[in-house]
């Protein structure tokens, strides 16, 4: 015979019903709710927003699966050359391409960088790199970002020109490029002008209201 409880309901309606497991080694218990007009849930039930009360239980990541992926880039970075109020960039010379100053972090909330002797260093792992860097006279200029540990270019600037007469221009170049590298290594921003400029070829100074200036600018983003 089958252990059952049967409840009717008083008139023209349904029945529940509860039923023992067939087996003593699945016994079961279900408490009711201990408050007045308790409520089952079930999947076609809805929740009163108004009810919902306290905090959820923490939930680890590892736990959690079919979630859409992420963004493209894991952290990022931004650094540059910053000079003191009304200081130039310095002056510019051709035959080659020259490093560009580097000493400032402006922003690297995962310290994915770090900057020494106007280098910059990032660990294994792919990375869009973008770097800028002004010539003010300094006719056709071109920028590169550019490997040391490896001595190669890491990524190719595009062709800039700066008026360079009295009274000339000052223009910026861009690089911008993904790199992959297995261990640490090292980077910095060489830039070649056409034009050699004295004091401000690298940079004009703005001179406003005490403002750092700066010139060269980097930003990295390094890849999840």
């Amino acid at each position: 015979m089958t252990a059952k409880i049967k409840l009717n309901a008083a008139s023209g309606g349904g029945s529940v019903s509860l039923q023992a497991p067939s087996s003593s080694s699945n016994n079961r218990v279900h408490t009711l709710p201990d408050v007045a007009d308790g409520t089952i849930v079930t999947s076609e039930s809805t929740l009163d927003a108004t009810k919902l009360s306290g905090n959820l239980p923490a939930i680890s990541g590892a736990s959690l699966t079919n979630l859409p992926a992420g963004g493209k880039f894991a952290s990022y970075a931004i650094i540059c050359d910053q000079k003191n109020y009304n200081t130039a960039g310095g002056s510019s010379s051709t035959g080659a391409f020259n490093t560009r100053d580097l000493n400032t972090e402006l922003a690297d909330p995962d310290s994915i960088v770090s900057i020494s002797s106007n280098q910059f260093t990032l660990q294994a792992g792919s990375y869009l790199i973008k770097a800028s860097c002004p010539a003010h006279k300094g006719q056709i200029h071109k920028n590169i970002i550019w490997n040391v540990t490896d001595s190669s270019i890491a990524v190719v600037g595009t062709s800039s020109y700066a008026y360079g007469a009295n009274g000339g221009s000052t223009t910026r170049c861009f690089a911008s490029g993904r790199t992959t590298i297995s261990g640490a290594k090292v980077f910095e921003i060489r830039h070649r002008v056409g034009n050699a400029v004295s004091g401000d070829g690298l940079g004009v100074a703005s001179n406003y209201d005490l403002q750092p200036e700066i010139y060269t600018i980097v930003e990295i983003f390094k890849e999840a």
